[in-house]
């Protein structure tokens, strides 16, 4: 009787002499036996790995598949939940850059409050401004409005699922808007008493959510400065020549802006325009080295004053 061992040899057992076994019988049996249970394994370990090739190619197919329909599903209920903000970054990335040159680079307001980069796009009656800013989380788009050359204005800021809106109107020198929260604001400028007409809770919207309203606002600053045109302003008066001036009929007007520079500027042009009379172009003094400026949030949202005197009596 035979039987293999542990060690994969064939062993004989001998029972007398009918059971002698030739030595080249005995390894080519050995050798046969090996060679099938090599074959054994090899035909094992082939199959094992064909049906977990299977295994992984269709794990790896039904996580495609249920990936791909997660990601639209996602993309379709960002799409209803938050359609404003869908159509802006379409509009935004179908628009016609505004400066192709410097697209870019923000303006001067902008860079203050970190935005590093934007893109500017004409839009129906304003800009479309997609920006990058310095705190990734703090990115966006601005939408700019505005009418009656500039005069009334207003910034959409939209982040996600939220927005913050504010308007101004600069003629009666009065704003309103809403924060991400849905709280409204208000306030008017009272140009007699000069002061600002805020209520509290108004004022506490805007300091809640100031860094975003100050961001709006310095995109609204940087593409829409309106200055009401003034010819009087932009006329010079001959530096050789002396007018006197008169402090008895002392004028000072008042301009409301988003950002204080841009009031102010305003501001001394409608003062030079209340001073021109037929001695004189504008204002022959201003009072002081800057305007009088309250301003709301900082350097924004401000109303700023400035006052000069005209001339009096023939020049010389």
């Amino acid at each position: 009787m035979c039987r293999v061992l542990p060690s994969g040899h064939l062993h004989v057992e001998t029972d007398g002499a009918d059971a002698d076994v030739s030595r080249e019988r005995g390894v080519a049996t050995v050798a046969r036996v090996q060679t099938n249970k090599n074959s054994w394994h090899l035909n094992q370990q082939t199959a094992m790995q064909v049906a977990s090739s299977r295994t992984v190619d269709a794990g790896r197919r039904t996580l495609f598949r249920t990936g791909a329909r997660l990601v639209a599903g996602m993309i379709g209920l960002a799409t209803v939940l938050r359609p404003d903000l869908a159509r802006a970054q379409q509009a935004a990335a179908t628009a016609d850059d505004v400066d192709p040159e410097g697209k870019t680079r923000p303006g001067k307001f902008s860079r203050r409050e970190g935005i590093e980069r934007w893109r500017v796009a004409q839009s129906d009656g304003g800009y479309l401004v997609r920006f990058d800013h310095e705190r990734p989380r703090l990115s966006g788009i601005v939408e700019v409005a505005y009418s009656n050359g500039g005069l009334t204005s207003s910034f959409v800021l939209r982040r996600e699922s939220d927005s913050l809106q504010l308007s101004l109107n600069r003629e009666r020198g009065t704003f309103a808007g809403v924060d991400m929260r849905g709280r409204a604001t208000s306030g008017a400028f009272d140009p007699d008493r000069e002061r600002w007409a805020v209520t509290v809770e108004s004022d506490d919207v805007l300091q809640d959510s100031k860094r975003d309203f100050s961001i709006g606002l310095a995109v609204l600053s940087d593409l829409v400065n309106p200055q009401r045109v003034v010819t009087s302003a932009t006329l010079t008066v001959n530096a050789a020549v002396t007018c006197p001036c008169d402090r008895t009929f002392r004028q000072r007007q008042n301009a409301l802006g988003s950002a204080r520079s841009l009031a102010c500027e305003q501001a001394v042009l409608e003062t030079n325009e209340h001073c021109s009379n037929r001695w004189c172009v504008g204002c022959c003094r201003l009072v002081g080295n800057d305007c009088d400026c309250l301003c709301l949030l900082d350097d924004y949202l401000c109303n700023c004053g400035r006052s000069g005197d005209p001339c009096n009596g023939q020049c010389s």
